[in-house]
């Protein structure tokens, strides 16, 4: 009997143990299907670029070999770094029409809004004009350089530009050839912008892109250059898109320039980057005035070029600063420079006086 008992009891316990091995691996399923695995997009949003604004007092340090010589010691050495491997600065051999011409009507493709919001974007300060920025590496040092002068201009400037993305998909031309990074972060540059909108509290966006689009293309396989028909209903078509996000729900949308650039990286195409050829601006500014009439009195345009660049020449110091230390990115000092002079137009865009 004894020996019985023993046994079954033994029997009794790896039983037990059995059926908590079978619960306890049901419990880690079920929570896995609960949780989830991140989606690719999620490990490589652009929300995440956007998370690497830096606190304005962190100082400055030497801009990566990518972008170039240290001549940027007024940009946050962190923001440096993220513009650092995100710019790509393409040169192609097809020269650009500047002259206006009649592009045909934009395809009719939608993008899928997302629910979650950008880590950028803050409440807006109470008492104070929010401006919320949308667009490529411009609008991000930009709005990153505003900070320290928040509590002197009367603006709630929130930072949602994306490192190495406007409006346009695909992959740039570099030397004749699509540039071998993927690009495909930029692909959801929709779904970063309506995140960024979902908020509701802004009183004015702000659009600065234009260094990515007045470079030729490689998109869905086909190559796409700037001046020809084909492309500019292409970008017709994104800016429409753009404009239709950016002015959602009534907001009114503040409408930058592209302005002169002096990109100077061999890396990046040097002083032969298609970015510093006036012809390529002016088709895209010429093209974006287009599409933003269509908008009425809902879009304001403000040509940032006439400050950044008297009388069409990129102009290294303005009132004794250093504005883009690279001749493309505004450092911290530049960039409030700039805001002084931008943030009137902007209080007008939505009514309000300085």
């Amino acid at each position: 009997m004894r020996g019985g008992g023993w046994s079954g009891l033994r029997h009794s316990t790896r039983g037990l143990k059995a059926v908590g091995v079978v619960v306890g691996a049901f419990l880690v399923t079920a929570m896995l299907l609960e949780v989830g695995e991140p989606t690719y997009a999620a490990r490589r949003s652009p929300d995440r670029l956007i998370a690497r604004a830096v606190d304005p007092d962190t100082g400055s340090g030497p801009i990566g070999s990518e972008m170039g010589e240290d001549n940027s010691s007024d940009l946050t050495a962190e923001t440096q770094s993220a513009v650092s491997s995100s710019a790509v600065a393409p040169s192609s051999t097809v020269s650009p029409n500047a002259t206006e011409t009649q592009s045909a009507a934009p395809p009719n493709a939608t993008a899928t809004p997302s629910a979650v919001s950008p880590s950028a974007v803050s409440p807006s300060a109470v008492g104070k004009t929010s401006v919320l920025v949308l667009g490529d590496s411009q609008a991000f040092t930009l709005s990153d350089g505003y900070v320290p002068m928040g509590d002197q201009i009367g603006l709630d400037v929130r930072n949602a530009g994306i490192l190495g993305c406007g409006v346009v998909r695909g992959r740039p031309i570099i030397d004749g050839v699509a540039h071998p990074d993927s690009f495909e972060q930029c692909d959801a540059w929709e779904r970063t912008w309506r995140q960024a909108m979902a908020s509701g509290d802004a009183d004015v966006t702000m659009v600065f892109i234009g260094a990515w689009e007045i470079l030729d293309r490689i998109v869905d396989g086909r190559r796409y250059a700037v001046g020809t028909p084909e492309y500019d209903a292409y970008v017709e078509s994104q800016l429409t898109r753009a404009f239709d996000i950016a002015t959602a729900g009534g907001t009114p949308l503040v409408m930058l320039s592209t302005p002169c650039y002096r990109e100077t990286n061999a890396a990046l195409g040097g002083l032969e980057s298609d970015r510093n050829d006036p012809a390529r601006r002016a088709w895209f500014n010429n093209l974006a005035t287009r599409v933003s009439e269509r908008y009425g009195d809902a879009i304001t345009r403000v040509d940032i070029g006439e400050f950044l660049c008297p009388n069409g020449a990129f102009t290294e110091q303005i009132n004794g600063v250093t504005i883009r230390p690279d001749g493309v990115h505004f450092g911290k000092d530049g960039a409030g420079e700039v805001w002084h002079w931008l943030a009137p137009q902007v209080m007008q865009a939505v009514g309000r006086q300085t």
